[in-house]
C-alpha cells in the first residue's frame, strides 16, 4: 500500500532534497539561457507527464481508500445482519413462550411463528422483485436509445421490462 505522506507533488519523491535550492538553481539557469521551441516542448511534455502521474497516483490512493471503506461497510453489514437475526429469533421465541403461557399447544405456537416468518419472507421477496427494474438504469437506457419519456411518468422507472 502506498503511504500518502511519502508522496510529494510533481510525482518526484524527493524526501531529502531541498526544494528551495532546486528552485533558485532553476531560476538562474532559466535566466541565463533562452528557451528554444524544442526545449519548451520538452518541458511542457515533462510537466504534462508529471501531472498525469500525479492524477494517476491520486486515483490509486483514492481507490485504495474506497476499497478499505467498502470492506468495513460489508463487515458492518454482516455484523448488523447477525444481530438483527438474533433479535428476531428472540422476539419469535418470546412470542411462542407467551402463547404457551396463555395455554396454547407447543406445536401450534411454533407452527404459527413459522408461518408468520414465511409470510414476511414472501412479502419481502415480492417487494424485492418489484425493485429489479430500478437496477436497469432506465434513464441511461432511454438516452442511449434516444427514447422520449412520457410526460406523466417522466422520472418513473420503466416497469414493463421483465
Amino acid at each position: 500500500m502506498i503511504d500518502p505522506a511519502c508522496v510529494q507533488p510533481g510525482s518526484q519523491r524527493r524526501q531529502y532534497a531541498d526544494p528551495s535550492a532546486d528552485e533558485s538553481n532553476a531560476r538562474t539557469h532559466a535566466r541565463s539561457l533562452p528557451m528554444s521551441a524544442e526545449s519548451r516542448l520538452a518541458l511542457a511534455w515533462t510537466n504534462l507527464r508529471g501531472l498525469a502521474q500525479d492524477h494517476a497516483l491520486l486515483a490509486v490512493l483514492e481507490l485504495q481508500r474506497a476499497g478499505i471503506s467498502l470492506v468495513k461497510i460489508v463487515i458492518a453489514g454482516i455484523i448488523i445482519s447477525i444481530l438483527a437475526v438474533s433479535a428476531w429469533m428472540g422476539l419469535v421465541a418470546s412470542a411462542v413462550a407467551w402463547a404457551i403461557g396463555q395455554g396454547a399447544n407447543w406445536a401450534l405456537a411454533i407452527l404459527v411463528a413459522a408461518l408468520v416468518n414465511v409470510v414476511i419472507a414472501v412479502a419481502l421477496g415480492f417487494w424485492a422483485k418489484k425493485q429489479v427494474p430500478d437496477l436497469l438504469f432506465a434513464a441511461s437506457l432511454r438516452q442511449l436509445r434516444r427514447d422520449v419519456p412520457r410526460k406523466e411518468s417522466e422520472h418513473a422507472p420503466d416497469r414493463s421490462v421483465p
